[in-house]
């Protein structure tokens, strides 16, 4: 029973993550051929072939949404949505390693940066994505306790990585970055006063 809930709880914040992505790329003026001019950037593909590019990225998210809705079809919305993911993560690990600064524009917005945070959390929605695949659940099935823990489940993974995932990622690199600034003069008087000594 917990299999099934956690493994369509998975399924169902996927479906609302890329739900996300896809209407946050085309619900405002200018969203979609933002979302293009990053890929070109990212890739250094002409625009045209970017946007052409951005239309499959559009029409794969829109392809896993309706395949991971039902229980007939969410293993193949999870193979959709997995090959997605790993494409993705696979240009950001290119870009980064290439020294290419860009937002991501993976809601459509720009508040996310092209970095090692946003690679993190691909690599965690491919973890959701791996679920579904092995495990066969139907909603139907569960009880109604069972149907309330899959949509809090779900509606908190994806609200998670959604809207709070960026600023999170921020405040724990800033600090990071905070903890080797104030760590590294005392390292540095020490080394200096021992080798005074």
């Amino acid at each position: 029973m917990m299999t099934e809930i956690v493994a369509l709880a998975a399924q169902y914040a996927l479906f609302l993550i890329f739900l996300a992505a896809w209407v946050g790329k085309i619900k405002g003026p200018g969203r979609f051929s933002g979302f293009a001019t990053v890929i070109s950037r990212l890739t250094g593909w002409s625009p045209p072939t970017a946007r052409a590019v951005g239309v499959t990225v559009v029409a794969g998210e829109v392809l896993a949404c309706l395949l991971l809705i039902s229980p007939l079809t969410a293993v193949a919305g999870a193979v959709v949505a997995l090959t997605l993911l790993t494409a993705f993560t696979g240009v950001a690990v290119k870009a980064l390693w290439s020294g290419i600064r860009s937002e991501c524009a993976c809601f459509g917005g720009s508040d996310s940066a092209i970095g090692y945070a946003m690679i993190v959390r691909n690599l965690l929605l491919i973890t959701l994505a791996l679920p579904p695949l092995v495990v066969r659940a139907d909603l139907a099935a569960l009880s109604a306790t069972g149907v309330v823990a899959v949509a809090l489940g779900a509606l908190a993974i994806a609200l998670l990585l959604i809207g709070f995932y960026d600023p999170l990622a921020r405040r724990a690199t800033a600090s990071i970055i905070a903890t080797r600034r104030a760590t590294r003069p005392r390292a540095e008087t020490a080394g200096g006063g021992d080798g005074a000594g």
